[in-house]
């Protein structure tokens, strides 16, 4: 049931880009979507042994980090879609687009062992803000870099994205095991990445339906928008997240 309601959802997304809200084949997916995630959560909630245990998500701090790597993938696999789209569109072939995409994907590694340095010295609150806060940087100055023209001026909020996400990654995998049980480590690790693979393909889906197609693309107005949309999604992530762990730090100071 999870499986078809994410699969119905996402294809409603890809379609409504194509067609519109209000064609038979996308309202036909949502609400496909909407009786399946329903049947899904009555049944986890009945069952004694549950394949997602709801007490998972009894914890604020769980649940911020689902929703703050749903954002970080949400524009991070929406982000690689567009501009692979753009570099195309402009002449690049495909070893060039790759070639282009460096920037991004060289910072990935190097950030990671940041963002673990960071956790070990800081615990993982920080990090996580400070990679939220760099991420929602990054895809600003990609809005803005795709407003002034030219690859050159792409590169600094590719590499602050990649930079940011990375760091926040790392941390939200530290944080989201540490507060469940360690019989739920697993399903909780589980979840974590569950709920990053559906923010990725809606992402690509979301990102798809802001471009409109070759002349979105095409244009500056498309990829600002769906970069300012990966913008406000992270910011809510963020300040979602900084809420739910600064209430668990003035717990424990009680």
């Amino acid at each position: 049931m999870a499986i078809v309601a994410l699969a119905s959802l996402t294809l409603a997304l890809v379609e409504a880009g194509q067609r519109s809200f209000t064609s038979p084949t996308v309202l036909g997916s949502l609400a496909v979507a909407a009786g399946c995630l329903a049947m899904f959560v009555v049944t986890e909630k009945r069952r004694t042994d549950p394949m997602l245990p709801p007490a998972l998500f009894a914890s604020a701090r769980f649940t911020a980090c689902c929703l703050a790597g749903f954002a970080l993938n949400y524009g991070f696999y929406g982000m690689l879609f567009a501009l692979s789209l753009r570099f195309r569109v402009l002449g690049f072939g495909a070893f060039e687009t790759g070639l282009a995409l460096l920037p991004l994907t060289l910072c990935l590694s190097g950030a990671n062992l940041i963002g673990g340095t960071m956790v070990g010295r800081y615990g993982a609150r920080i990090p996580i803000l400070c990679g939220l806060s760099l991420a929602c940087l990054g895809y600003v100055g990609l809005a803005a870099g795709i407003g002034i023209g030219g690859y050159a001026w792409l590169v600094p909020g590719m590499f602050t994205v990649g930079a940011g996400s990375a760091i926040a990654v790392t941390a939200l995998s530290a944080e989201a095991l540490s507060v469940v049980e360690s019989a739920l480590a697993g399903i909780a690790g589980g979840t974590l990445t569950t709920a990053r693979q559906v923010g990725g393909a809606f992402g690509v889906a979301c990102y798809g339906i802001l471009l409109g197609g070759k002349d979105g693309i095409e244009s500056t107005g498309g990829l600002q928008l769906a970069f300012l949309t990966a913008t406000i999604v992270v910011l809510a992530a963020l300040v979602l997240g900084a809420k739910a762990l600064r209430a668990n730090i003035e717990a424990e100071a009680c």
